[in-house]
């Protein structure tokens, strides 16, 4: 599924704030030994979103669904101390920010002579249908860009039972309902543990 020209956009956002964007060089492989190929599973196919969860966007005046990423939790989503879901662009199958709000997620502000990243707060809803508010931030984390759901994250994570090596599905839409709109932005977005016996999976 091919990503919009937000994407790319959104880079170039990140180059205006002096963020370095240029991707790490590829080693040259004659200079190191051949590794085995490490066999990796993989997505087969895209599981359909829940049609209670649909019905509750759709009831929240929910438009513009789409689909952002289907991803394996790591050690460090579920990191206390991180306290944040990463969200690789180079991994969305859809961008869902405008140009203005990846300029709202690259806030920062200066507290106690530390840069803090600010970002956005949007609602997001569970499979159990449970609103609730969550902070989204840009980064850049090694040589890629990264969405981030932060601030509340963690409390999300643990009233969903969500752990290292579940699978999750993380879907975006619009909401022009005022009772779920936040800080007047229409973001939204809902989050579902999924079923690993769905067989949609692959081994490479």
């Amino acid at each position: 599924m091919a990503q919009s020209g937000v994407v790319s956009k959104t880079l170039d956002l990140i180059s205006s704030f002096g963020l370095d964007t240029n991707k790490r060089k590829n080693r040259d492989c004659d200079d190191e030994p051949r590794r085995k190929r490490r066999r990796e599973m993989v997505f087969s196919s895209t599981v359909e979103m829940p049609a209670a969860l649909r019905q509750r966007i759709e009831a929240m005046g929910g438009t513009d669904v789409q689909l952002v990423t289907q991803k394996q939790l790591q050690e460090s989503d579920r990191n206390k101390n991180h306290g944040r879901l990463l969200i690789p662009t180079k991994k969305l199958m859809n961008d869902f920010a405008t140009e203005e709000e990846a300029e709202l997620m690259m806030q920062e502000e200066v507290d106690r002579r530390r840069r803090r990243r600010i970002g956005m707060q949007v609602a997001i809803i569970d499979a159990a249908l449970r609103e609730s508010v969550i902070g989204l931030k840009l980064w850049k984390i090694g040589s890629g860009h990264n969405y981030c759901l932060a601030s509340r994250w963690n409390s999300f994570a643990e009233q969903n039972s969500l752990e290292s090596g579940d699978y999750i599905q993380l879907w975006s839409f619009r909401s022009n309902n005022n009772a779920f709109i936040v800080n007047d932005h229409s973001l939204c977005f809902a989050l579902v543990k999924l079923d690993i016996s769905e067989g949609i999976f692959n081994f490479i």
